[in-house]
């Protein structure tokens, strides 16, 4: 049984706590009247789905119950009175554990009980199957998991390895991609985790924690979040970071939901605590969060006025702000070039700034600086650049329309770094493009002790780049011809070019 939470929500707050938040438009409270340890926001079917362990004063395990409450309003449409400790939404069905095992289609609204034998924990579904876990008895070994397969309605035990042979209370997230799931086990005074194959149901390793309440086990793009930890997939035993306070309890883009503040995912720092939060023993704290496809932030929460239900719409961006580049030199440039569709990140949350840029990479910034549009046949240029390729059809129109040129050997080569002397010409070229006067000033070079390591083709081209300050030298007195460009230096040129 989960303990009753005491809960909270913040929503002014939210306004400031996502650096690509815009003005909030609407926001809904709602008193509520059953405390609540989990709920899933159902975009497609209008609902929040709440597991609920009773009202403020009932929590006795039959008062359990599952509600269906409207996104639009935050009413109340229907309530199911059944025992529950997990839900899980797959397919139109709101699968849940708790006095056996269950399910509620949510177009008929029709319940269906699998089994009511066992008391039931922990919750993962697959397609035709079911994993759960059995929190004891006595004939049951307390640590076990069992999948149920839903056609030949039979069950299998899948043992846990090393796990200790303790009671305790076990959550579950399925990897249904790879086919593997992930255990936890939570115990008075310690908690660990591990990972099962399920193709042949080996145990995959895991890692043991010292904290000892309820944690929630949250699978989020490819981050595993357990206690207060980021735990890598690749090596269940090494953990990637800690959150210093408190456990994640929803995962949003960039951010990590705990109890009481919000967190970012991969520096791990804090980015706001909840406004009315002021202490564990009489403040607020959060039990649930939720969201949907249209940036709505769905929280119940419970504190001295009692537990309410709130929606806020935060409006997020569509695009996630890279965590790697906050307080750097081209912040600015790379975050409006990233709004404009021209660059992206290296990974979903990442951009990689002082990564080198390859020539292909650039010519298609390039490209889309110069809001140039790419057919979808072209003519082969040069021979190493292939149909499939992504950027077969960006470097053939950049050669037909004059903007690069390959080797002598009839390549482009379009894996290889773009020096800056490089990267000088092909901007000078769409400037040449847009009919900006770019005649060379060859007095720009006198100040760099290493213009003579400039490439004879490419001063003209440097030069007029200074000239139109498109670029600066690496020093004061060096230009730095040779060197590779990186993810940074190309952006903050480009958007230099945008604005002539």
């Amino acid at each position: 049984m989960k303990k009753p939470a005491v809960l909270i929500i913040a929503l002014i707050l939210l306004f400031s706590i996502f650096p690509t938040t815009t003005n909030a438009t609407s926001s809904l409270v709602k008193k509520f009247p059953y405390d609540t340890n989990q709920i899933i926001v159902d975009d497609a079917n209008g609902y929040i789905y709440v597991a609920s362990s009773g009202a403020e004063t009932e929590y006795q395990f039959h008062k359990q119950r599952i509600l269906f409450v409207r996104m639009n309003d935050l009413s109340i449409e229907r309530i199911y009175e059944v025992p529950v400790e997990d839900i899980v939404l797959f397919q139109n069905k709101l699968y849940f554990t708790g006095v056996g095992l269950g399910y509620i289609d949510v177009k008929t609204k029709v319940l269906t009980q699998i089994d009511s034998e066992y008391l039931t924990q922990g919750l993962a579904v697959d397609k035709n199957k079911i994993y759960y876990s059995q929190p004891g008895g006595s004939n049951v070994h307390p640590n076990s998991v069992y999948e149920y397969d839903i056609k030949t309605k039979t069950r299998e035990e899948i043992h846990l390895g090393r796990f200790h042979p303790f009671r305790g209370r076990i959550a579950l997230e399925l990897d249904r991609l790879n086919q593997v799931l992930y255990v936890s086990l939570t115990r008075d005074s310690s908690s660990e985790f591990g990972a099962i194959d399920l193709s042949d149901k080996s145990y995959l390793g895991g890692s043991y924690l010292s904290t000892g309440y309820s944690q929630p086990l949250i699978l989020s793009d490819d981050d595993l979040f357990y206690s207060s930890s980021k735990i890598s997939k690749d090596d269940l035993g090494t953990v990637v970071g800690v959150f210093p306070d408190y456990t994640p309890i929803h995962v949003k883009d960039n951010y990590v939901f705990s109890r009481t503040a919000i967190y970012h995912r991969n520096t791990f720092e804090k980015v706001a605590n909840y406004p009315f939060f002021t202490n564990l023993r009489d403040g607020d704290v959060a039990s649930a969060v939720g969201t949907d496809r249209n940036n709505n932030v769905y929280f119940v929460t419970t504190g001295m006025s009692g537990i309410k239900i709130q929606k806020h719409n935060m409006n997020l961006a569509s695009q996630p702000r890279f965590y790697d580049i906050e307080g750097h030199w081209a912040e600015r440039e790379i975050l409006e070039m990233q709004k404009l569709g021209i660059v992206g990140g290296k990974s979903k949350f990442a951009f990689s700034p002082q990564d080198t840029v390859t020539r292909a990479e650039f010519t298609a910034f390039l490209l889309r600086t110069l809001k140039i549009e790419i057919p979808s046949t072209t003519i082969a240029e040069f021979t190493d650049v292939k149909p499939g390729k992504w950027y077969y059809h960006t470097v053939n129109t950049a050669k037909n329309i004059g903007l690069v040129g390959g080797y002598n050997d009839g390549t482009f080569k379009p894996d290889k770094t773009i020096s800056r002397e490089e990267m000088a010409v092909l901007l000078v070229r769409a400037l040449e493009s847009q009919g900006t006067d770019v005649t060379p000033d060859l007095s720009e070079l006198d100040k760099f002790k290493d213009q003579n390591q400039i490439a004879p083709w490419a001063k003209d081209s440097v030069s007029v780049t200074l000239k139109l300050k498109l670029m600066n030298g690496t020093a004061s007195d060096s230009y730095g011809a040779k060197q590779i460009a990186t993810r940074a230096q190309s952006v903050v040129t480009l958007k230099r070019l945008l604005d002539k």
